[in-house]
């Protein structure tokens, strides 16, 4: 469940250097260890570092451009253990300065995962959070496709739960149980101006295999979702769905659904309901590269009724991977859109390069259009056994009724082991944003950290 998508405009925190054990994520700021995942029983990994940050606008402000510049120690810790059927791990990390002579925390973030399977069921836990900055030009999507503006500088805090129980594993009757949670809080300042949701999730499945080739599925789904704005919205989404795959050959699959979905949304001086059928057709084929589909549906949102035509292809190539969709949309009052992805990454010797598109169009609660484009990319130049380069850039256009928002980020990245388990790297960042009353602002960055990790096995 998706409810908030970030752009690249704000710059989150001051250092951008954060050591995650468990991932590995290269970009702006340096690059994240990586724990092996085929390690068997309790398994730790400590990490500290120390990073030198300084930036010409580190909120990205408008108005007040002032720079700023400081020394951050960062402290993380990731537990895993990897058993035949039980899977664990609980990670911890965060930047941390002093402020008038106290210990201030810089975007913290926690995650714990918890997986155990037997010979039918299975148990799930994710559970993560984080806080991190915003300023009055960062720019967020509800699950409607709502423009969510941040009014002050402040932070915003964003807790994940994920709860699911899986029954009849590898039988021919099989259920699931799932609960999604996500809240959204926002603290400092004027924060009052910021709207704080709760949006929950029930979903229940239930699926049958008729045949070896017709297997069925029921999917019942309540949904509630709030938000402490002006109108004390509350929206309530019910759908239940009947879908069934059959697999035509060995290469060739099609699956039909049909449903009915309801969503009502209240607020403190009017209730509004959608409802409204829902169904889709969509086919399927493989061939030696990858799979091609074609897939026509409908569905029922807060802002109407709409359908999407979508052609898809996935391919494996010699040079690496492509996943694409182009999609076509109407909307109940006679509007459409043009949506789609693509995500192409080209592997390389001594490197890879990877670039992502993106553009979608939702019907926010008050029935204005917001549509979105994205662009992603990366090159990862490896210089030796010890050093590599990393290059990125990624752009955002946000496009609503009566407001639009451009924003753009550049990095450039050297990384060094200097050993087993020491890491130094020097980032440079160059941010803009741009909105429709042509308020911009812009930063350049640097970053220098260095971190250690120690791996113990219990």
């Amino acid at each position: 469940m998706q409810y908030l998508k970030n752009t690249v405009a704000p710059r989150r925190q001051m250092g951008r250097v954060l050591a995650v054990t468990g991932c590995a994520i290269i970009g702006a700021g340096g690059a994240y260890p990586i724990l092996a995942q085929d390690a068997q029983g309790p398994h730790s990994t400590f990490t500290y570092g120390l990073v030198f940050d300084a930036d010409s606008n580190p909120s990205l402000d408008t108005s007040d451009a002032s720079g700023a510049s400081q020394f951050l120690g960062q402290l993380g810790y990731q537990y895993d253990q990897n058993l035949r059927n039980t899977q664990m791990s609980l990670g911890a990390d965060t930047r941390f300065t002093t402020q008038d002579g106290a210990l201030a925390l810089d975007d913290p973030r926690l995650t714990l995962g918890f997986d155990t399977r037997a010979s039918r069921h299975a148990i799930g836990l994710d559970l993560n959070y984080q806080r991190f900055d915003v300023s009055d030009l960062t720019l967020a999507l509800d699950s409607t496709g709502t423009p969510v503006f941040s009014q002050t500088d402040g932070t915003r805090a964003v807790t994940n739960l994920g709860l699911d129980f899986e029954g009849g594993i590898d039988m021919p009757l099989r259920y699931q149980i799932a609960y999604d949670a996500k809240d959204i809080h926002h603290s400092t300042g004027a924060s009052l101006l910021n709207d704080d949701s709760l949006e929950q999730d029930w979903n229940l499945s239930i699926s049958a295999d008729l045949t070896p080739a017709i297997t069925t599925r029921l999917v019942l789904e309540y949904i509630d979702y709030n938000v402490d704005d002006s109108d004390d919205t509350q929206r309530i989404t019910q759908a239940a769905r009947l879908s069934t795959d059959f697999q035509l050959d060995q290469v060739t699959r099609l699956n039909l659904s049909f449903g009915q979905r309801s969503v009502e949304t209240q607020t403190t001086s009017d209730t509004t309901q959608q409802d409204g059928s829902t169904w889709s057709i969509a086919a399927f084929r493989e061939d030696r590269r990858g799979e091609y589909g074609i897939a026509l549906d409908q569905t029922v949102k807060a802002g109407g009724t709409r359908q999407t035509l979508t052609l898809s292809r996935d391919a494996d190539w010699s040079l690496g991977t492509i996943e694409s969709s182009l999609g076509y949309v109407w909307r109940e009052d006679d509007a459409t859109s043009w949506i789609g992805t693509l995500d192409l990454r080209i592997d390389r010797p001594d490197g890879a390069v990877t670039l992502g598109l993106s553009r979608q169009a939702n019907v926010a609660n008050d029935g204005d259009v917001t549509e979105r484009s994205q662009l992603r990319g990366q090159m990862i130049q490896q210089l030796n056994a010890q050093s590599q380069l990393n290059f990125g850039l990624s752009a955002s256009h946000d496009a609503f009724e009566i407001d639009d928002q451009f924003s753009a980020q550049a990095s450039a990245t050297y990384q060094r082991q200097l050993n087993d388990d020491a890491t130094l790297s020097v980032a440079l960042e160059r941010r803009f944003s741009r909105n429709t009353a042509d308020e911009t602002a812009h930063s350049n960055g640097i970053t220098i950290s260095f971190q250690r990790s120690l791996d113990r096995l219990h």
